[in-house]
């Protein structure tokens, strides 16, 4: 409001109620009531309660100057005049601490309202992760989708993933020939190619006994998808909680893995085995549990098997070969006779020295890593916080070309420590119970005397 304008609403203010007042005030204190009276009219819509109680008691202390008998005198001695003019002093020093208070919350304000946006923000947050947990259930993992690759560059990357798969295939086999060299197994590795005929179809089987042990440890599950057959057998150390935990997110989240990454199966089952274990980690109640793994993946259409081993559980296929069943080893196991856990367990003990003492060791099984909470002779696992970075879980990854005959076993090491290859093919071969699963494991139980657990998965393909 511009102050000519107060200024001329004073005075009409003033002639209509008290004349007098016009002809004894100086032009400064009429100027100082009329910012007054001005703070006061803007005050009815803008200025806090306080400005408009100061505004209110000054132009009642106006109004209360009545007649012009009350005054004598020139303006400037009139002891009313010159208390009115020093009300209005107080109060233009007042209104000025107010609007320095008003600027001050002013700030407050603005800072007040970065806020409530920044927590808008955070809301808008909460409510987007809400909205997506309503597609994707808890027990679902969010993977995010790789950029999308034409069919000629997937094809290469699937290539590429292959021919390193086929480097730890062979590695399995060339290690399990040079530990028996009398057992039957295959000769060289078969070949991958492309097949044109129908789809497999499997026939499953399963069994686990809890043997000697006082508590059973082991976990398996088989579960057959669009693009095939996932089976595992987990065996738990410490407890069955993370098998049991590991299976269910493996179970969950592999086919949408396998989608996301456009049927590559090598990079889904390294994403899948690494997020079971960063979701492990994040659970306090399994860092004194853990579990070997093996899980296999056999694509329906192209007949491959691709093998995830992490510890010495392993998976054999069985197959027809001259007229005779050969072994085809494939689980690439790591255990602590080789360089590079060795090397990793002599950094991590601060003992250099079984570098030299563990490659020599004929009994894997009795090496140990150990650390101030305990020891543990399994090289890579499931859960086992407390030994890493010690012992790790990073899979093992292979291939192999599956045919139609072929029988593929799963097993934990309380079967694999106890039976010879030739006894699981002998027992294969004349299986009577309609489940060759539970007959190879009450072989390992009654015949072999296994002192473990005992968990066997048996697929037959057609």
């Amino acid at each position: 409001m511009p102050v000519r304008s107060i200024f001329n609403d004073v005075r009409i203010y003033a002639a209509k109620n008290c004349p007098s007042f016009l002809q004894n005030v100086s032009t400064r204190t009429m100027i100082a009531a009329a910012l007054v009276l001005g703070g006061a009219l803007v005050g009815k819509a803008y200025f806090s309660v306080a400005i408009k109680t100061l505004m209110n008691r000054a132009v009642a202390f106006i109004t209360s100057y009545q007649k012009p008998s009350e005054t004598k005198g020139s303006p400037q001695e009139n002891p009313l005049i010159q208390a009115l003019s020093q009300k209005l002093d107080t109060l233009i020093r007042e209104e000025s601490l107010l609007q320095k208070d008003i600027q001050a919350l002013t700030q407050k304000l603005d800072k007040l309202t970065k806020d409530i946006q920044t927590q808008s923000q955070k809301l808008d947050n909460l409510i987007s992760k809400f909205e997506s947990l309503k597609t994707n259930p808890p027990g679902l993992i969010q993977h995010p989708v790789d950029k999308f690759l034409s069919p000629a560059l997937l094809s290469q990357k699937i290539q590429k993933d292959e021919a390193k798969m086929l480097k730890n295939s062979q590695k399995a086999l060339d290690k399990h020939r040079k530990k028996d060299s009398t057992a039957p197994y295959a000769r060289s590795l078969p070949p991958l190619k492309t097949v044109t005929a129908a789809v497999l179809n499997f026939q499953c089987f399963a069994h686990e006994e809890q043997g000697t042990r006082p508590t059973m440890e082991d976990f398996h599950f088989t579960k057959e998808i669009d693009e095939g057959l996932l089976i595992g057998v987990l065996d738990g150390h410490t407890g069955v909680a993370v098998a049991k935990y590991a299976s269910k997110i493996i179970q969950n989240n592999f086919s949408r893995f396998l989608k996301s990454n456009q049927g590559n199966v090598r990079k889904t089952l390294k994403s899948v085995t690494r997020i079971t274990q960063s979701k492990i980690e994040k659970r306090t109640e399994f860092n004194h549990i853990g579990s070997t793994a093996v899980i296999c993946f056999i694509d329906k259409k192209t007949h491959k098997i691709y093998t995830a081993t992490i510890g010495d559980s392993e998976a054999n296929i069985y197959r027809k070969i001259n007229g005779q069943f050969k072994s085809i080893p494939l689980s690439c196991v790591r255990d602590w006779t080789d360089a590079k856990e060795i090397k990793r367990a002599s950094v991590h003990m601060k003992k250099p020295e079984i570098e030299q003492e563990w490659p020599l060791s004929k009994e894997p099984k009795r090496l140990q890593f150990s650390n101030s909470t305990g020891a543990i002779n399994v090289s890579r696992s499931f859960g086992d916080v407390r030994y890493q970075p010690g012992v790790i879980s990073k899979a093992k990854l292979s291939i192999h070309q599956a045919e139609p005959g072929d029988i593929l076993v799963l097993a934990c090491d309380g079967f694999k420590d106890y039976v010879t290859e030739d006894e699981t093919i002998q027992i294969l071969g004349r299986s009577s119970s309609g489940n060759p699963a539970k007959d190879l494991t009450m072989y390992a139980l009654n015949d072999k005397k296994s002192g473990d657990n005992v968990t066997v998965g048996v697929v037959r393909m057609q």
